[in-house]
């Protein structure tokens, strides 16, 4: 009885792996190659099958590519089940590895991703350095002096009252912001942001183009040395600034 038991569930399991392969095959194309040992003919009949159009096939590049539910519909043929069986595990140890190897890709796509964006950093760390460095050794280059770039015009009494679209002048002695990061060696970009973070106070002016210009009055210039200074902020004193006598 154990036996006979025994016998049947392994029918039974057979019957339900070959259904399973059968019906995973179906709808797979195949070469003539591969139809020609499923049904135990040689590629030639196959060739004969598809050019008589006894068997469906489509022609892709030089091989022809057949289902194998038509192969199966023709009369007279029976598939082997070994070789479909065979051929489904081909299958889906193709499948297996096609898609590690793209989970692999997709990997190696996030990595490269990841390494440009930190490459880009970089470079924006670097170009930003060397247009710093430039900026300093044009500084070192050629003497400044603060009286170049400070104004002598005597400003208007109310800044604030003065109509739209009209240049504003500052008060004597005021320096640009940007100049005066300049000439004391310090990056334009920190300065900016210890004024727009409120560390700093500038004098933000009119332009005729309706902008706004940036400047220190020589009262802010006193300032933003005492913050740098007070802060650790590394720069470089210039010898005639009005600052200097601190």
């Amino acid at each position: 009885m154990y036996t006979s038991d025994h016998m049947l569930m392994s029918t039974w399991l057979s019957l339900m792996r070959s259904r399973e392969i059968q019906e995973t095959c179906y709808g797979v194309k195949i070469s003539a190659v591969q139809a020609a040992q499923l049904v135990g003919r040689n590629e030639r009949r196959i060739r004969d099958w598809i050019a008589t159009r006894r068997l469906p096939a489509i022609k892709v590049g030089q091989s022809w590519q057949i289902d194998i539910e038509d192969l199966e519909r023709l009369p007279g043929i029976t598939i082997d089940r070994t070789q479909l069986e065979a051929l489904w595990s081909r299958e889906v140890g193709a499948l297996s590895e096609l898609r590690q190897r793209v989970r692999d890709l997709e990997e190696v796509v996030l990595n490269l991703r990841n390494e440009v964006a930190q490459l880009k950093m970089r470079l924006q760390d670097i170009e930003g350095a060397q247009r710093a460095s430039v900026l300093f050794e044009h500084a070192e280059q050629i003497p400044l002096d603060l009286r170049m770039y400070a104004t002598v015009t005597p400003p208007f009494p109310d800044f604030e009252d003065r109509a739209g679209g009209q240049e504003v002048e500052p008060p004597p002695g005021s320096v640009r912001v940007k100049q005066f990061a300049l000439i004391h060696k310090v990056h334009a970009a920190m300065l900016t942001y210890q004024i727009e973070t409120g560390k700093i106070e500038d004098t933000p002016l009119s332009m005729g183009n309706g902008r706004k210009a940036h400047w220190l009055t020589p009262e802010q210039q006193r300032a933003v040395i005492v913050f740098w200074r007070r802060n650790g902020t590394h720069f470089v004193p210039c010898p005639i600034c009005p600052h200097t006598a601190m």
